[in-house]
């Protein structure tokens, strides 16, 4: 018997399809989940999104809301009042509840040792008021001077941050000036191009001009694509810290843009050391200074109160409660009250307390010290920046006339290459030189910025700087 001829059987090519396929869906990457997009991070990476300029006052306003260090200062300024509160309720007077029970057989004398084993309790109502302690007045100035140093320390961390805000600032208007500037030079560049180009094909130029073109046309675009980068990356900076999309506010470059040059206080740094008369102590009140000299005030009264802990004190004690026994009879609960006077006075013939106080002291003048140490640095940097400042409108002012000197070569090349008296390459070389001054011009102004941050900073006056900032834009 003869059977009829197999069909061939699909089966083996689906098999090798099918996995074919399934490689192929692992090996593809997964698709998002819907309504589930990437977190970009910096809220000026959104489509469509253009940053808002904002002033050195708005940036601080909003960048203060989303630091949690200014909580944590604040938390601990808390904790320090708290700790003063504490030390002033301690001279009123204290109760307390005391108790007891207990099972057995007692061995005092009395009727309740013939009555054998059994139970017995009582409960007392107890008060002492401490009327002379003698290291609550040091304990009390040292929570004071804590609270005192406490206070400085939200001060001085809120000038350290303002001063970094203020720095990052002004570095966001450098490099958005930066940016302008190469934008600008690249679409003058760009202008050339096609000019040269129809001059090369008519035969009136040689390729080499046009190379020499393309060489600066990649250059410009090399330093445009690094000016872009900073200025994005400062950009994320700022936006991360106002939580969304922000930039530097700007001003034209120019004298206008900044604020003036205020003349050297009369004698320097050696004014600020030692100011004549009543004349105000410009670093008096600087926030770090304050909280050293707050911390030793706060060590040395620490020490001396704990010299003193113990030593000696006279309080007012009572009690009263009821006794339950059955002893007493015929009531087996008796009432008892008491008052009277509790002194102590311990002597320290070792003087184990006068050395602790003696260590003390030494740690709150190494801590003067350090402030005085922190002042002087701080009177030579004033000094060394107050010189800095007076040299350096010249230089504002040298660089405005290059600025103008290379904007007029410039025009005046594009009026000579239209008349055909000089050509292109004139007119690029102006560009470059124009460009130049331009961004030393920038790199001044962002010097000028910081280091009138960091004057302002020495004497604590950032507020009235920003102040000062806003009114001349």
């Amino acid at each position: 018997m003869r059977y009829p001829p197999r069909s061939p059987r699909p089966l083996r090519p689906l098999i090798l399809l099918g996995c074919l396929l399934v490689s192929g869906a692992l090996l593809l990457p997964a698709p998002p989940l819907a309504g589930v997009l990437p977190d970009p991070g910096d809220p000026c990476l959104a489509p469509g999104t253009d940053p808002e300029p904002l002033s050195l006052t708005a940036l601080w306003a909003l960048a203060r809301e989303r630091d949690a260090g200014f909580q944590a200062a604040a938390e601990r300024l808390e904790a320090s009042e708290a700790v003063a509160r504490a030390v002033n309720r301690s001279r009123f007077p204290g109760l307390e509840v005391d108790g007891l029970w207990n099972y057995g057989q007692r061995t005092s004398p009395g009727e309740e040792r013939v009555l054998g084993v059994g139970p017995r309790s009582d409960l007392r109502l107890l008060s002492t008021w401490s009327l002379l302690d003698g290291g609550r007045s040091a304990r009390a100035r040292g929570a004071g001077a804590s609270r005192a140093a406490a206070r400085a320390g939200a001060g001085a961390f809120a000038l350290a941050w303002e001063a970094e805000v203020a720095r990052s600032w002004s570095a966001t208007r450098r490099s958005e000036a930066e940016a302008r500037a190469l934008e600008e030079h690249h679409e003058a560049l760009e202008s050339l191009l096609p000019v040269v180009e129809r001059r090369v094909a008519a035969g009136v130029e040689g390729s080499w001009e046009l190379r020499l073109l393309e060489e600066t046309r990649a250059r410009g675009a090399a330093r445009r694509a690094q000016a872009l980068e900073a200025r994005d990356a400062d950009r994320a900076e700022l936006s991360a810290l106002a939580g969304r999309c922000v930039t530097a506010a700007t001003s034209p470059l120019g004298a206008g843009g900044f604020p003036g040059l205020g003349p050297t206080p009369p004698g320097g740094a050696e004014a600020l050391s030692s100011p004549a008369g009543n004349a105000p102590d410009p670093l008096s009140e600087h926030p770090a200074l304050l909280q050293m000299e707050r911390l030793a005030e706060a060590r040395s009264a620490q020490a001396r109160a704990q010299a003193d802990q113990e030593r000696w004190n006279l309080s007012l004690v009572g009690g009263a409660g009821p006794t339950r026994s059955r002893a007493f009879d015929p009531d087996p609960v008796e009432y008892e009250y008491l008052a009277g006077v509790a002194g102590q006075f311990r002597l320290d013939l070792a003087g184990v307390a006068r050395q602790e106080r003696q260590a003390g002291e030494a740690e709150a003048r190494a801590l003067r010290a350090e402030a005085d140490r922190l002042r002087e640095a701080h009177l030579r940097e004033a000094a060394t920046l107050d010189a800095e400042l007076a040299r350096m409108g010249e230089r504002r002012s040298a660089l405005e006339r290059e600025s103008l000197a290379a904007e007029a070569t410039l025009e005046a090349a594009r009026m000579r290459w239209a008349a055909g008296v000089d050509g292109w390459q004139q007119v690029m070389q102006a560009l470059e030189r124009r460009l130049a001054a331009t961004l030393a011009h920038t790199a001044w102004e962002e010097t000028f910025l910081r280091t009138l941050v960091r004057r302002a900073e020495l004497e604590d006056r950032l507020a009235a700087l920003a102040t000062q900032l806003e009114s001349v834009r």
